[in-house]
């Protein structure tokens, strides 16, 4: 995979003689504005994450584990930012975000209720609050953003039979939103 990364940025990015060579440029419409505004960036950060590792591995060899972890992670990472249309940060996505359907009943009412959870990413410092968007194609509305100390959401009167993709961003003390997770329930 590492080595099968390289070979494509290197032919497809910066050899312009190769017959697979992409002009980035053109294909954000000289604008800077589209899907290549952000996929492009997300595939230079799984480049840039690629050949780091790959030079550690190329020194230690790694253990299984190791690299399968790897892989995990930058896929999820990638995939989480392309459904968002972020560009990936230095702020790390906050861990095991998930959700459930539950039915919450009162005497005479009824609501179906989304619960998600996640835990901190423990290499984040100054994180403010997250917040969480609700992703319907290229879009992402924001629900709600919850403060830094809590680590639950509850999205109220969801429809019960609708699958529904949510996004968690860490948001820093500057207000900037660092790499996202998604979760789907259905």
């Amino acid at each position: 995979m590492c080595d099968a990364s390289i070979a494509k940025d290197e032919l497809c990015y910066t050899d312009s003689s190769s017959l697979e060579y992409i002009d980035t440029y053109a294909l954000i419409d000289w604008s800077g504005d589209g899907i290549f505004s952000y996929s492009f960036p997300i595939e230079n950060w799984a480049f840039e994450k690629t050949y780091n590792m790959l030079a550690s591995w190329r020194t230690t060899f790694p253990e299984a584990g190791v690299v399968k972890d790897f892989v995990a992670y930058t896929i999820s990472q990638a995939y989480s930012c392309f459904v968002t249309s972020t560009i990936p940060t230095d702020i790390g996505a906050p861990l095991e975000f998930a959700g459930k359907k539950v039915f919450n009943r009162s005497l005479s009412q009824g609501e179906y209720i989304n619960h998600l959870e996640w835990r901190p990413n423990p290499k984040n410092e100054s994180i403010n609050k997250y917040n969480i968007y609700l992703v319907e194609g290229a879009y992402k509305y924001l629900l709600a953003q919850v403060a830094s100390g809590s680590f639950e959401y509850m999205h109220r009167n969801v429809d019960k039979d609708a699958k529904y993709l949510y996004a968690i961003f860490p948001v820093t003390d500057e207000g900037r939103e660092g790499n996202p997770v998604t979760t789907t329930i259905q």
